[in-house]
């Protein structure tokens, strides 16, 4: 014990020793220097341990050691392909709204090809990064095709037929759909897994692209951005039809919404039907592309106008009537 307490004692002098030896040399040198010095120091230990634990082996995959640094580069790839992909898409997309004549959805389907290719280049290399082995090919196809037969089978699907509708110019971005499900709306993305449409109402509904590949779609504006609608209306029986059908025919034309153009018929009126109460009409008009997609906004303002117009030229919309007869004697019993 005694040899112990004289061995800390020794030590306690050496290190009080040392701290004047320190005091004197930052003396001789001048304070700055020895600071300087011990600044340096300070990085280079630091470096040398933030090398020693970006080196360290964590764990092991197949005969590969993985290290911080490795898993630092894989975080760091996938991010800027990430970014990398949504600058390209987004300087695409800015490149076609400025150039007139190139088709939207052709640039949106090009750059959302490029978009996804990027991201599996991307994810390939990241994986090399860490020194995934690529040459079991085969044995990764099938680790891929047990876990889509496990639980990834709707998601591989959904992303498969998002693939054929972006090659396919069945359905593009714009395009006024109808599903079997009644939802109507326009077209304003193709995700890898579901395509989003938003109706009249501007809410966005998510459908899933197996959806849109295995049921029916009513594509409005497949071929042409216009259609036709049909407007029904009833008049009393005994009305002019010539002068019936000028009226409604001249006042479609001064809506805004009826397309005039080259090859497109003009509007017309037709007698459907000769119903109970009086004769069943309707207009029949092609609107411009704009309100192609707003149905029920086109039929109300063609509805509002043929009423304003038969009540201006004092024609009778007719409507039911219930003929009520009372019998004095059996009120009398």
């Amino acid at each position: 014990m005694v040899l112990i307490q004289q061995l800390e004692n020794e030590i306690g002098d050496t290190q009080f020793l040392l701290e004047i030896l320190a005091q004197k040399v930052s003396a001789q040198i001048g304070g700055g220097k020895f600071w300087l010095r011990y600044f340096l120091d300070s990085i280079k230990t630091a470096y040398t341990k933030t090398v020693y634990w970006l080196t360290r082996e964590m764990f092991i995959v197949g005969k590969n050691p993985i290290t911080l640094l490795n898993i630092l580069e894989f975080v760091f790839i996938i991010i800027f392909t990430i970014w990398i992909s949504k600058v390209l898409l987004t300087t695409l997309t800015r490149f076609a709204h400025r150039r007139k004549g190139i088709k939207k959805s052709l640039v949106y389907r090009v750059s959302r090809l490029i978009y996804y290719l990027l991201l599996a280049i991307g994810l390939v290399v990241a994986l090399s990064a860490i020194g995934f082995d690529f040459s079991n090919f085969v044995l990764i196809a099938g680790a891929l095709g047990v876990g889509i037969g496990f639980g990834l089978q709707s998601i591989f699907n959904n992303f498969i037929s998002g693939i054929i509708i972006l090659f396919e110019s069945h359905l593009k971005v714009g395009d006024y759909i109808e599903l079997d499900t009644g939802i109507k709306g326009e077209v304003r993305e193709i995700n890898v897994r579901s395509t989003v449409v938003t109706d009249n109402d501007g809410i966005d509904v998510l459908v899933p692209n197996s959806e849109i590949i295995s049921n029916k779609v009513l594509n409005w504006t497949l071929k042409v951005p216009y259609r036709r609608f049909h407007i029904p209306f009833t008049v009393a029986y005994g009305t002019d039809k010539d002068l019936l059908a000028k009226l409604i025919v001249q006042a479609a034309k001064n809506i805004p919404h009826t397309l005039t153009k080259l090859g497109i018929p003009d509007p017309v009126v037709r007698l459907n039907k000769l119903g109970d109460y009086g004769m069943e009409f309707e207009l029949v008009v092609w609107v411009t592309e704009k309100y192609t997609k707003r149905t029920r906004t086109t039929r109300s303002d063609y509805l509002w106008t043929i009423e304003t117009t038969l009540a201006e030229h004092n024609i009778t919309i007719p409507y039911p009537q219930l003929d009520l007869r009372v019998n004095p004697d059996k009120l009398k019993k």
